[in-house]
Formats: C-alpha cells, structure tokens, sequence
C-alpha cells in the first residue's frame, strides 16, 4: 500500500464520523509511516474543509493508523500513538544490534535471550538482517518476527 493509498482510506474513514459538533467535521493531516501502518493526525474543518474560526477542544481519537497489509483503518489514543514509535525504534535497534553484531556469539545471544528466540528463529532473524535489502516490507517481516514474541 502507497502512503496515498493509505490517505486516502484515512480520508474517507474521517469522513464516516459525520458531523462531529454542528458544522464541524473530521479531517486528517500530518501523513506518518511507521512498521505496520501509516498513521494522520485528525483535524477538525467546516463544511468548506477549512478549520474553523474559533478553537475547538475535544477528547477522544488522536488519529487515525491505516494497516498496510489489510488498509483497515483504526482510531489510535494518545497512548497508542506513543506505542506506534516505540514499535518502530525497537525494530531498527534490532536491525542495527544484528548487523553489528555480523556473527559476534556473544550479540546474537543477548538478542537470544531479549526476545526469547529459540535457535533456528535467531537464525532466521540473523539471515534476513544480514541479507536486507531495507524496505517497507522487509522491514515488516522483521517486526512480526520480533513482536511475535513479545
């Protein structure tokens, strides 16, 4: 899925909310990859897409995150939102400890014992980090490898 594609999704899921408070409505802003999902900001504009004249606070949704496998689109908190950077430093810093590592016995075996790999999926993940070619969806697969055990 492109970040347009995405947007897209995001745009008309914002849309689906109607109108929020009289003449108001949801819109999005502010595009953001991470691992699994791209993620905009909502927004609040009028009838013209335009925000409006007075500020207007609200609690609720932050955002909303389109999964880039499936396009489903979801409503992310505050909190969420925090977990979605976390998420995706945590993958990085597994990919960059791996590649540092390039065999190092000892590395690989703090890796071992932080995601509580068994030997043949350390091997998996020290094959697919030593090879990457760094893409969105390479990327993907690491993360399902390392979250699958979290």
């Amino acid at each position: 899925m492109t970040i347009e594609e995405a947007k897209n999704k995001a745009e008309d899921f914002a849309k689906s909310f109607g109108e929020i408070f009289p003449g108001i409505y949801y819109s999005i802003r502010n595009p953001q990859e991470y691992i699994d999902c791209f993620y905009f900001d909502f927004i609040f504009v009028d009838h013209k897409n335009q925000p409006p004249e007075e500020d207007i606070f609200a609690g609720g949704a932050y955002g909303v995150a389109v999964n880039k496998l499936t396009g489903i689109c979801s409503t992310i908190s505050s909190g969420a939102y925090s977990l979605l950077t976390s998420k995706t430093e945590e993958v990085y810093s597994v990919i960059a400890f791996i590649r540092e590592a390039k065999g190092a016995t000892k590395l690989l075996a703090s890796v071992k014992v932080k995601y509580h790999f068994n030997s043949a999926e350390l091997l998996e993940l020290n094959q697919l980090v030593m090879n990457l070619d760094i893409t969105p969806e390479n990327i993907l697969t690491i993360y399902n490898l390392v979250t699958r055990k979290e």
